[in-house]
């Protein structure tokens, strides 16, 4: 079956059919889903929903986005959350981005990167790590803090990105991303991405892949990240479906 590491399932875009989506994941041959905290709010609604689904799981974190505003309050619950809970699974998402203005409060996301990394090294947990546009900081954080256990998520980097997180432990997760026009580096990052680091994910409900006609991204279309990355990698669904499962089993001790 499939493995969807990374969803946000507890937004308000899914509360009219949350719970039938979950039921109707296992007809769709997707078995398991990571429902991703990126906010104080929604990491302890991912814990929530993780306790009452069997096969939805959680990790807790802070968005690069909202660096400005946080705490150590917010470490503190975020531990909170983490500690003697076997639903989650790891820590993040957390991590930079530079993209247009929110290059304006850099310092602040450093600072709550390597705070988050530090939960993630304490509860010893995977570290969930979002990036863009800012790809020789977080390889420099990363480095200084040790960091080799985690996933880079919605991977848009380049081959050699690719080379030197997977070289430090690092798993590389793709999605509907990869199927834009546009997407010529994460491809080919993708075809030659070590076979034991590659994950996928959906990020719904956001980034829905090309050619699906809707405009809420759901797990059961990381089916469609799994087509891609076969095609890519010349290499049938089925392989991609056993060697994903295999690596985010592995990766999240399950």
């Amino acid at each position: 079956m499939l493995f969807d590491t990374h969803t946000h399932l507890s937004e308000d875009k899914y509360d009219a059919d949350r719970e039938q989506l979950i039921a109707d994941l296992p007809k769709n041959n997707v078995g398991r889903v990571i429902d991703v905290g990126d906010e104080i709010e929604y990491s302890k609604k991912a814990v929530s929903l993780a306790n009452s689904h069997e096969i939805v799981y959680a990790t807790v974190g802070v968005h690069p986005y909202s660096a400005k505003e946080m705490t150590e309050a917010d470490i503190d619950i975020l531990r909170e959350l983490a500690v003697n809970n076997k639903k989650v699974i790891g820590v993040g998402e957390c991590g930079l981005d530079y993209h247009e203005n929110h290059y304006e409060y850099k310092a602040e996301q450093k600072i709550w990167f390597r705070k988050q990394i530090d939960l993630a090294q304490e509860l010893d947990l995977p570290l969930i790590v979002h990036v863009r546009d800012a790809y020789e900081d977080c390889l420099e954080i990363l480095k200084e803090k040790n960091v080799s256990k985690g996933i880079i998520h919605c991977f848009s980097g380049t081959k050699e990105f690719m080379e030197e997180v997977c070289e430090m432990g690092f798993y590389v997760a793709f999605g509907g991303a990869m199927t834009y026009s546009n997407a010529d580096d994460i491809r080919e990052a993708a075809k030659f991405a070590p076979e034991d680091r590659i994950l996928i994910e959906t990020d719904c409900p956001y980034l829905v892949p090309k050619g699906v006609k809707v405009s809420r991204n759901e797990p059961k279309f990381v089916a469609k990240a799994a087509e891609m990355l076969a095609e890519i990698r010349g290499v049938s669904i089925v392989d991609i479906e056993d060697v994903t499962w295999y690596n985010a089993c592995k990766l999240f001790n399950l």
